[in-house]
């Protein structure tokens, strides 16, 4: 996949969830935690660049910012809330050669809040594998910013199912009900299904599905796991039901998707 050859993540070394109280201001001669973004949960404020530009922000906004920069952030007469992240980049990459944009605002697709709460929930579990699903979300997050700058893809409708998509992200690796997923969006399960189906275009289950074959694919491209050990991580039964349905998805076997060329 071309986004991984051209926009790397090193290092990830902080992903947290901040308060600041009213008029809040900090001043950057340089920014030497790393590159990052800082995702504006609440609150409203201005970002001044290097040469004297001043940009509003508010609620559902991204800052991007790489290591070095030099810029001032204020926040207005209510409490802020924000997720901020520290990461290292290749030295061949940044943000302006990948085509991403100084602000990016995503307050007309929920998905984007999700997945940052997301990427922060993956943090603080603090596992073994949390820095690399943490660098792999970063890096979905920054291609579907990419893709909405671009004009890849349309923007996503404000959807009642959202709940249940966070849920299924978040817990694509256990046993998930029809039910449980009803209940989250406060549906019937019949209602809940045609919603699902109509926003994401797939069943509930079929959804759930490609999540976990999207992971299986990152874990196999990381080439730190077994095929075995990524079968356990994803929650199948066995060695043999994951492969069954990999290849169904991905036309070739889990072996085969990790020796292939390029």
């Amino acid at each position: 996949m071309e986004f991984y050859k051209e926009f790397l993540i090193n290092s990830v070394s902080v992903i947290v969830r901040k308060k600041e109280k009213p008029f809040y201001k900090r001043v950057f001669a340089q920014r030497l935690a790393g590159s990052g973004f800082v995702y504006f949960l609440s609150g409203y404020g201005t970002y001044t660049d290097q040469n004297g530009n001043v940009f509003p922000f508010e609620k559902d906004d991204f800052l991007l910012v790489e290591y070095g920069s030099c810029y001032t952030v204020e926040t207005g007469d209510c409490e802020s809330e924000y997720v901020t992240t520290a990461f290292a980049l290749d030295p061949s990459c940044s943000f302006k050669e990948f085509g991403l944009p100084t602000f990016f605002k995503a307050g007309h697709d929920p998905l984007f809040r999700l997945k940052v709460l997301s990427l922060l929930r993956v943090w603080e579990k603090n596992s073994v594998c949390s820095k690399l699903e943490a660098r792999l979300l970063l890096n979905e997050i920054f291609l579907d910013i990419r893709k909405a700058v671009g004009g890849d893809a349309a923007p996503s409708p404000i959807s009642p199912v959202a709940p249940a998509i966070e849920y299924i992200n978040k817990y694509y690796n256990r046993d998930i009900s029809l039910q449980t997923l009803a209940q989250l969006c406060r549906m019937s399960e019949s209602y809940f299904r045609s919603q699902f189906r109509e926003y994401v275009g797939l069943s509930p289950l079929k959804y759930r599905e490609s999540v976990r074959i999207g992971w299986a694919k990152q874990y196999l491209d990381s080439e730190l796991f077994s095929v075995t050990e990524i079968a356990e991580k994803l929650g199948y039964c066995d060695i043999y039901h994951f492969s069954k349905v990999f290849r169904q998805h991905c036309g070739i076997s889990p072996n085969a998707y990790r020796k292939r060329p390029g």
